[in-house]
């Protein structure tokens, strides 16, 4: 659809401005071909895209985009200092993220592109291996600096290395100088990036729930 690609951008971890004073709103927020939402108050039911976030605790903060089914209750019965007597938040939905390994030759080259796309920022780790292609031992490896060894597009799922990489060595550099050696030259990227449907496999579900017992919250 015109709007896949902004769908795909955290507003959290960017802030879009489209040249104007437009807004896009969706009111039925879904990944997937079914939006439902039930309200009662301040509490609802709903299947469809939801940002989960569980905070204000002392040993856990979560938020999290997930698609599934929802269940908020707020209770109408408040407290003397104004807050819900009761709060019950529970989901069962497709988690957002999934691992991913890609093991990528080297060509002499700086671009490299993921076996996936829409990666989680920040979880990314890429290094450099010189592998044995005999026995398949690795022989030496370097992890890079992202910023310094490369650059990277979340989106995209593209890689841009500072120097190019070598599609063989000797044992000794990695950097791209001419071909001829007997190890093989590997990229190796490990990271987490948002599924679509059909990669998924599993559910995720959690909940939370908090009451007020006299001179208490628990």
């Amino acid at each position: 659809s015109p709007t896949s690609v902004l769908d795909r951008i955290d507003p959290d971890d960017l802030y879009p401005t489209y040249g104007d004073d437009s807004t896009i709103v969706d009111d039925a927020p879904t990944s997937g071909r079914l939006y439902l939402k039930a309200e009662k108050g301040d509490s609802h039911v709903m299947w469809g895209d939801f940002r989960n976030r569980i905070d204000g605790t002392r040993y856990m903060n979560n938020a999290r985009n997930l698609y599934g089914g929802q269940l908020v209750y707020r209770s109408p019965e408040t407290t003397e200092q104004g807050e819900r007597r009761a709060e019950v938040t529970a989901y069962a939905a497709q988690p957002d993220s999934l691992p991913q390994r890609d093991e990528l030759r080297g060509t002499g080259g700086s671009a490299y592109f993921l076996k996936r796309q829409d990666i989680l920022p920040g979880t990314e780790t890429l290094r450099v291996e010189i592998v044995d292609p005999t026995s398949g031992r690795v022989i030496s490896s370097r992890q890079l600096v992202a910023g310094e060894d490369y650059r990277i597009d979340y989106i995209q799922g593209t890689v841009i290395l500072t120097d190019p990489l070598s599609s063989s060595s000797s044992g000794g550099s990695v950097v791209s100088g001419g071909a001829g050696g007997s190890y093989d030259v590997n990229l190796v990227a490990q990271y987490e990036y948002e599924p679509t449907l059909k990669d998924i496999d599993g559910t995720a579900v959690g909940g939370r729930v908090e009451t007020w017992l006299p001179g208490d919250r628990v």
